[in-house]
Order: structure tokens, then C-alpha cells, then sequence
């Protein structure tokens, strides 16, 4: 990964309220670990519900989070990139919410078994969260 790319990484992962204040090492060990994707408009990434296990920066693009509700889905945000999604995703077992891409995107994805596996071995990550 060139010196850009890495750059750009830090600082979406920045975005992410418990990662903002780590060091360089700790984020460069963390973006290490994130999986790019290329998501089309209309693709659902995360359904209200299901198991969470995974936090999502979003590099390019938009999405909208909505909620079930008796009439029907109720949309409740909007990340425009840069930004961060899923966060609570590496923390509970469940997704509070659907997330439907709205505009093509560029994803990054940090599975939460690599977060696990970075927090057993650099404990301070863990103490950050």
C-alpha cells in the first residue's frame, strides 16, 4: 500500500470515535486488517437484526441506515463518504439498523475477528474502545 493510500485510511479511521485518538501504529495495524469492496447503489449492506461482525469506513459514496417500524421502513441517517458505519458492529451481537448503499460506493471492512485478534495482541486497543 503506498504512502496516499495509507494516509487515506488513517483518516477514516479517525472517523471513528474510538479509534480517533490512537497512534499511527495502532491505525496502521488496524488498516492492515480492512478489506475493500466496490458496492453498487441499491445493495443492502447490513439488515436490522442480523449478526453483527463488522465496522465499515466508507471511502466513496453514500448510504442510508433505516429501522422496521409498523408501516414500513423509517429512514433514520445518511453517511456521506468519508465516513464510518457499523461501529457498534465490533462492540453487540445484533444490527440496530439496515444499511442500503444509495449511492455507489467504496467500502472498507473490518471484520470483527481481526479486531478481536489486533485487541489480543496490542491490549491497549482494547482499552481504548
Amino acid at each position: 500500500m503506498d504512502r496516499r493510500a495509507e494516509g487515506d485510511l488513517e483518516r477514516l479511521l479517525r472517523l471513528v470515535p474510538y479509534f480517533k485518538d490512537f497512534d499511527r501504529v495502532s491505525l496502521a495495524r488496524i488498516a492492515g486488517a480492512l478489506e475493500p469492496l466496490q458496492v453498487p447503489k441499491g445493495t443492502v449492506v447490513t439488515r436490522e437484526g442480523t449478526p453483527a461482525h463488522e465496522l465499515y469506513l466508507l471511502e466513496v459514496g453514500a448510504v442510508t441506515a433505516s429501522v422496521h417500524a409498523s408501516d414500513g421502513a423509517v429512514a433514520v441517517g445518511t453517511v456521506t463518504a468519508p465516513g464510518s458505519f457499523g461501529e457498534m458492529g465490533l462492540l453487540l451481537s445484533r444490527r440496530t439498523a439496515s444499511v442500503t448503499v444509495t449511492d455507489d460506493a467504496k467500502l472498507w471492512r473490518l471484520p470483527r475477528e481481526r479486531f478481536v485478534q489486533l485487541v489480543r495482541e496490542r491490549p491497549d486497543i482494547a482499552l481504548s474502545v
